[in-house]
């Protein structure tokens, strides 16, 4: 199952680049998905700080960003305690460079530490990425739209690999915009100056590291935990001025995965997750002025 959903995502890959477009100076995001018939609740909470340079030729940005995954196990028959925290620190150095007017080409590389944490840090918690992508702006003040495509090299459903980047983003008018790419796919729709419905799509995952072996039944040890989970719904976002803007999100998730790996990602242990309601809610920052002709997610 998880090889037919990898070779899914593959066709829209964007995992782990949401950084090369995200506008966001300052963001803050939490995530609830109440129990269902898996008894598991997932919580997720994350803090996302970029510091854009500004170069003599291009951009270069530095992101940083903190998770923290809490899920809450019941009529499981065996010890959860060391996994219930995940916790997940990014960084990413990212390059920006105008080719022409409309052409931009993207440099990007980053490592990240995902782990329980159960004991010191150490090699086996770390996760590599690069990627190289070019970007294209074109049509009208009034229509805009931007197309991005390259090559990753990102975490997936388990360890980096090489992936296919795309997304398309355009907008048709004073009122409607619509993005395709993964993990986000959305269509908008601006009610006012400072108000904006989105249907899009929502992803929650993490492939973390076990520092300290966890005991399964039939003493069976594993060393990753992997969760993912994908759905769609609905958003609301409105601007309290310029630069701040408050969010809200609720929907349902159309496939859930939550395993114990060994070290070589093969399953120990399945979750059973299902299919269940999620919310959430954020706040973000961007300097820049919230433009109606923009086309930015």
């Amino acid at each position: 199952m998880r090889t037919k959903i990898c070779l899914i995502l593959c066709c829209f890959s964007i995992v782990g680049m949401k950084a090369q477009m995200d506008p966001n100076l300052l963001s803050f995001d939490y995530t609830m998905t109440p129990e269902g018939e898996d008894e598991i609740a997932f919580y997720r909470t994350s803090v996302g700080v970029k510091i854009p340079l500004k170069l003599k030729k291009g951009m270069l940005i530095n992101s940083v960003d903190f998770d923290y995954f809490q899920l809450n196990h019941n009529g499981v028959n065996f010890s959860t305690k060391d996994f219930n925290e995940i916790y997940g620190i990014n960084y990413t150095l990212m390059y920006v460079r105008p080719l022409s007017k409309s052409w931009s080409i993207m440099l990007r590389g980053g490592t990240s530490v995902v782990s329980n944490l159960a004991s010191s840090i150490q090699s086996d918690d770390f996760l590599f990425n690069a990627g190289i992508s070019f970007m294209k702006r074109g049509g009208s003040l009034e229509k805009p739209y931007q197309l991005m495509f390259g090559v990753g090299y990102v975490p997936l459903l388990g360890e980096p690999r090489i992936l296919p980047l795309l997304s398309y983003k355009k907008r048709f008018n004073e009122k409607v915009s619509i993005g395709i790419g993964f993990p986000r796919t959305f269509i908008a729709y601006d009610i006012s100056e400072k108000s904006t419905l989105k249907a899009s799509t929502m992803f929650n995952r993490f492939y973390a590291n076990l520092s300290e072996d966890v005991v399964i039944p039939g003493t069976q040890l594993a060393q990753k935990s992997l969760y993912l989970s994908i759905g769609a719904g609905l958003e609301y976002s409105y601007w309290l001025d310029e630069n701040w803007a408050i969010s809200a999100q609720g929907g349902y998730s159309f496939y859930d995965q939550y395993e114990l790996l060994d070290a070589d990602n093969n399953t120990l242990y399945d979750f059973e997750a299902s299919s269940k309601l999620y919310f959430s809610t954020g706040i973000k920052f961007n300097i820049k002025s919230k433009l109606k002709k923009e086309v930015n997610d």
